[in-house]
């Protein structure tokens, strides 16, 4: 089988998805959910079913010197629930700087604002792709 990586940008307001291609040497934004109750939880899980993904990469915002910011166990503990529901491989990687990368992005290409989120999981999955 393939594999099929789905990134998470995971903030305390929104979440940012992102998908790389059958290869993994792509990654391209999905779409960005709401952090509302158990909707995006659901949403993240739905889309690793239809998109069939076999791993999740996601975004931790380390320090400068590489250790774990107070966001980092929010971050964890919202990926404990997603593992809960559903058996999948699970790999954090440090999102320096990756949303104000993609905002730079929206500013140079003129992009819609409200696809930040979703485009930052994709820097941070070109990342993981790139160091593999």
């Amino acid at each position: 089988m393939k594999e099929k990586i789905l990134a998470l940008d995971v903030g305390k307001v929104k979440i940012g998805l992102a998908t790389s291609d059958n290869k993994l040497i792509i990654a391209t934004p999905l779409k960005t959910l709401v952090r509302a109750k158990n909707k995006a939880l659901k949403e993240i899980i739905e889309t690793i079913s239809s998109e069939r993904v076999t791993k999740l990469v996601v975004g931790l915002p380390l320090n400068e010197d590489n250790s774990e910011t107070n966001q980092c166990v929010d971050i964890r503990n919202f990926v404990r629930r997603i593992k809960r529901r559903v058996s999948i491989k699970v790999e954090f990687i440090d999102e320096a700087f990756s949303t104000l990368r993609a905002n730079e992005i929206i500013r140079q290409q003129k992009l819609k604002h409200k696809d930040d989120d979703a485009i930052a999981a994709a820097l941070i999955l070109q990342k993981y792709l790139e160091s593999c």
